[in-house]
């Protein structure tokens, strides 16, 4: 449900445009920036005086019921060998992958990492996490489509 936690505004006002952004509170500030750019450069087209833009956040990211469980087995080598890919798809859950290998204590060799965008790379890459593959587009379908398996008698799981 998406909920409004922050500024209200007032219905009807001229010249003024008003922008929801709905990404996790507090995680729109590259998007706001770029906007905030981007509607100064259009400023004379638009004919608005002034944007407004608030936070409504439609998604709150929060720890799985079975992060006790990821972290067991990045501690495990043995239950680390039975993959060849782990497949990472967005920055958040980057974020929660390098958490919990941290916490495991880095101290397993990690299989093979594919990341499905630049920017789940970058955070991959800043927690330490070598990244071996990234598709030519970042959206979950083309990783499946480029992922580079060799198919073993035994098969690649990922």
């Amino acid at each position: 449900t998406c909920m409004n936690v922050g500024k209200s505004f007032e219905a009807g006002t001229e010249g003024v445009v008003h922008v929801a952004l709905t990404r996790e509170n507090g995680k729109n500030g590259a998007l706001r920036s770029a906007l905030n750019r981007i509607l100064e450069e259009r400023k004379d087209s638009s004919g608005a005086e002034r944007v407004e833009l608030a936070e409504l956040p439609c998604i709150e990211h929060a720890a799985g019921p079975d992060l006790d469980r990821l972290e067991r087995t990045l501690a495990s080598a043995s239950e680390l060998s039975q993959f060849e890919w782990i497949l990472i798809t967005s920055p958040e859950s980057a974020n929660v992958f390098a958490g919990a290998w941290t916490r495991a204590g880095k101290s397993t060799t990690l299989p093979k990492i594919a990341a499905v965008g630049d920017a789940t790379s970058r955070a991959l890459d800043s927690a330490g996490v070598s990244v071996g593959f990234v598709p030519s587009v970042a959206l979950g379908e083309k990783l499946a489509e480029e992922l580079p398996l060799s198919i073993s008698p035994d098969g690649d799981r990922a």
